[in-house]
């Protein structure tokens, strides 16, 4: 009776002490070596509500916020800053209350993502998927990282890769889909997922995660057609707010064509692609209006951005944010993503990513009426 007892009161107190462990908010200890004392990184999720800054000091980063919520958001560290295209690096992690992560790794594995990640509960699978995906990710940073002199070959090197990733991370899904780090993959894989592979992983998940705001971008898939070339902006129309307030639809904009720019103020290479659009507009003014759609789910955020980016055209918001159903329609899952409406308003072009002079040279293909890949 009395080994019971102590058996019971170990377990009661080896419980109490695991609670008591656990902090409120979630608590990030990062070891990165390979940067200099008080290099900063920025902080964002991709409702846009989340904007913060950290610092690495002797190769340690700690971050510590409450998130009101059980369900993972995504976070995005992105920087040094100020950001410079060359020594740009983005990492996303997961985080929710009530769990310390660590994550241990080293400069060059900010680039392939190949961090080891221990203490939450998603932490596993996030290293699993990193190990998978390290060398293909380090390959497409490198090249990324000199978009502006890729050689044709380098070109169809960086396609490749991305197909390759994207092939890695739906093989992860399907194998794991009962998984946030799946889930979260999920939204920015499904574009390249046939629909019965979206079908088997939908129908395989179990209630707690079939019940998360990420399933919801499977269910959305299902229930509606991704847009395509030649698909007539009628059925895609996109409604919302201009900068004034006043309630604006996409297809009651003027010009021969409508250039597309859907962005959000988390993305650092937004604010790239918003430079060049800039520098455009004058050039193509006779012939292309250009227009953003803000994927940002809180108004502020949008504002935010259009100062930021310094956007002075006409630019569109609805709070739907990265996972409503324009994104989900558009098949947007990742940004800058573009899309181009000709005189017809049929979809004559778009493409995803940013690339110094990619929307010039796309621009003056499609109005040259040269066809591009």
């Amino acid at each position: 009776m009395k080994k019971t007892f102590l058996r019971v009161l170990s377990v009661v107190m080896a419980s109490a002490a695991f609670a008591c462990s656990r902090p409120d908010g979630y608590v990030l200890d990062m070891t990165i070596t390979g940067f200099a004392d008080s290099t900063r990184f920025s902080i964002s999720d991709d409702s846009g509500a989340i904007e913060d800054t950290v610092m690495i000091i002797d190769g340690k980063l700690h971050y510590e916020r409450k998130f009101g919520s059980s369900e993972p958001v995504v976070l995005t560290f992105f920087g040094p800053e100020p950001v410079v295209s060359q020594e740009y690096y983005s990492l996303s992690l997961l985080a929710a209350d009530g769990y310390r992560e660590t994550v241990t790794g080293n400069k060059d594995d900010m680039s392939s993502g190949r961090l080891v990640y221990e203490g939450a509960p998603w932490s596993a699978d996030m290293t699993a998927l990193a190990e998978m995906l390290g060398d293909s990710n380090a390959e497409r940073d490198r090249l990324s990282k000199n978009f502006g002199t890729l050689t044709d070959e380098e070109w169809a090197r960086y396609s490749a890769i991305n197909d390759e990733i994207d092939s890695l991370n739906i093989a992860f899904i399907m194998e794991r889909p009962n998984s946030y780090v799946s889930l979260t993959n999920l939204v920015w894989t499904i574009d390249y997922m046939t629909r019965e592979q979206i079908r088997s992983v939908y129908d395989r998940l179990t209630p707690e995660y079939r019940g998360s705001s990420y399933a919801r971008i499977a269910e959305l898939f299902l229930n509606n057609k991704k847009i395509e070339l030649g698909d007539s902006l009628s059925a895609y129309d996109i409604t919302g707010i201009d900068a004034s307030g006043d309630s604006v639809r996409l297809s009651d904009v003027g010009g021969d064509y409508l250039l597309v720019d859907f962005s959000n103020y988390g993305c650092g290479y937004c604010t790239f692609a918003a430079r060049d659009m800039a520098a455009l507009r004058e050039r193509f003014a006779d012939r292309v209006t250009m227009i953003s759609y803000s994927c940002d789910a809180l108004r502020e955020m949008w504002e935010k951005e259009r100062e930021r980016n310094g956007i002075e055209w006409l630019s569109i918001w609805n709070g739907e944010g990265p996972r409503g159903e324009t994104c989900v329609k558009y098949g947007v899952n990742g940004y800058p993503s573009f899309f181009v409406f000709g005189p017809d308003r049929t979809l004559t072009d778009m493409w995803f990513g940013y690339g110094k002079g990619a929307i010039e040279r796309r621009l003056d293909a499609l109005l040259d009426g040269v066809k591009t890949e």
